[in-house]
């Protein structure tokens, strides 16, 4: 059952029947618990990526400032948020009509149902709710030991190479039974209050400031650049545990940006199932759930969305099993378990469906300050929208050499693709490796149509074949 702080009782009435209505027709999913909150408690929650208790840095007061502009001038509403975590924990927005409230609550379900059974999040942390209020603690006592500045720049410098990650890592193994690698740094802890006992257990941070030692070893290309550094670099015991943190967490938030398009559209499938055939609305309802349903799936500045690109190839492919073999239903509960949104649209996204759905290629003029269809052929449109999915778009970067030059420098290459890296971006994440590195750091990589390294010594730039 889903259990709910105290709610009004017309809304406690509508969770328990969707809950009841969406176990029926064979969604499962965690339990769910409901908080109804306001729009500054729910920006607030959205701003720290949906955990509400995150470790201090100027980042979640960024973001909570343009969430709420966009929210204040009206160019963009949070109906709800809803939590990867067992139990699931989903936010409502106290001022949402009763109808949207159904309608997000059927959506939260889709939610749920998705983390709970996808295969991409099938080793993520269910209990990341707690692991994050522990992280907290940790890098408050840090802060505490070190100072606040220190640790803020160093949280900077992580925070910006935290796409630094390998995909394949999130099957090797669980991060939520993720140990310290290394016995030998445990020396005795800063001394806890006692409320943070529970929170902390056997992860207490180191007292002093040391840098761990670490011998030059031989070893296969890296992809998890992250880890690379928290187990080569000689860096102090503290920043180690911070990058382990950032790393962690990065690894938590990855599957849900390898599945937006079918997380979002799978969610969207069930609540408008739910809405319009299975319990639907009250005739009173029905114009506020439409202009709800169409500023959902609306197209703007010829970019995807993914609510509508995902629920419409739902729709699509369940029509087209349902017409071969009459079990379309059964294959969508496949899809949702199997695939990610790369491997999704690679196998479902055709031709018809294209033409159906009038996906074409923009570009933006900044002369007619307006986005313009340049492009309507789909053997030009499906390659472009998979290049954007892989790697969640970002540039696969790996190390190749931790001793380049056979002086200690570090050495990555880009693996290229046909897509030149950008170079201002390049130069500053070598900046941000140098932090951490101490050494030169080099890239090898593709500029115009020649194989370059591009360097940063720690005073100059450079370019070089």
């Amino acid at each position: 059952m889903s259990k709910q702080k105290t709610l009004p009782e017309n809304l406690e009435k509508i969770i328990t029947d969707l809950e009841k209505k969406s176990r029926e027709v064979g969604l499962d999913f965690f339990t769910t618990i409901f908080e109804l909150v306001d729009y500054k408690k729910l920006h607030e929650v959205a701003a720290y990526g949906g955990l509400p208790k995150r470790y201090p840095h100027w980042r979640w007061g960024m973001e909570y400032d343009k969430l709420m502009k966009n929210y204040e001038y009206g160019l963009a509403t949070i109906y709800e948020m809803v939590i990867n975590n067992d139990p699931c924990y989903a936010y409502l927005l106290e001022s949402n009509h009763l109808s949207t409230q159904k309608t997000v609550i059927a959506h939260v379900y889709g939610h749920s149902d998705f983390f709970k059974n996808n295969i991409w999040f099938s080793k993520t942390n269910r209990k990341m709710l707690d692991q994050s209020a522990n992280n907290a603690s940790i890098i408050r006592e840090i802060i505490q030991t070190v100072s606040y500045s220190e640790v803020e720049d160093f949280i900077d410098t992580c925070l910006s190479l935290e796409n630094l990650i390998d995909p394949g890592e999130l099957f090797s193994y669980s991060f939520a039974k993720e140990k310290n690698r290394d016995e030998k740094k445990e020396i005795p802890p800063v001394p806890s209050k006692s409320y943070l006992e529970t929170f902390l257990k056997d992860k207490k941070i180191q007292t002093n400031v040391e840098i761990q030692k670490v011998e030059k070893q031989i070893f296969n290309e890296e992809r998890d650049i992250l880890k690379f550094l928290s187990s080569h670099a000689e860096i102090n015991i503290w920043q180690s545990k911070i990058l382990d943190i950032i790393r962690s967490e990065a690894y938590y938030f990855l599957p849900q940006r390898q599945t937006k398009i079918l997380n979002e559209g799978w969610a969207t499938y069930w609540h408008s199932k739910m809405m319009t055939e299975i319990c639907p609305l009250d005739i009173s309802e029905i114009i506020d759930y439409c202009c709800q349903y169409s500023s959902i799936v609306e197209n703007k500045g010829g970019h995807i969305n993914p609510y509508r690109l995902g629920l419409e190839l739902f729709k699509n492919i369940h029509k087209k099993w349902d017409e071969k073999s009459h079990n379309g239903t059964e294959k969508i509960f496949e899809v949702r378990k199997i695939h990610n949104d790369l491997s999704f649209l690679d196998n479902f996204l055709d031709e018809d469906f294209c033409h159906e759905t009038k996906m074409f290629l923009y570009d933006y003029d900044p002369q007619k300050r307006e986005h313009i269809l340049t492009d309507r052929k789909f053997k030009d449109i499906k390659p472009q929208i998979l290049s954007a999915l892989t790697n969640c778009g970002w540039p696969i970067i790996k190390v190749i050499d931790n001793n380049f030059h056979s002086k200690g420098e570090l050495l990555l290459k880009h693996s290229y693709d046909g897509t030149l890296l950008h170079q201002g971006k390049s130069f500053e994440t070598l900046k941000r490796l140098y932090k951490i590195w101490k050494k030169p750091v080099h890239i090898e990589t593709v500029v115009g149509d020649q194989k370059k390294i591009l360097s940063f010594n720690g005073e100059e730039l450079s370019v070089k074949k």
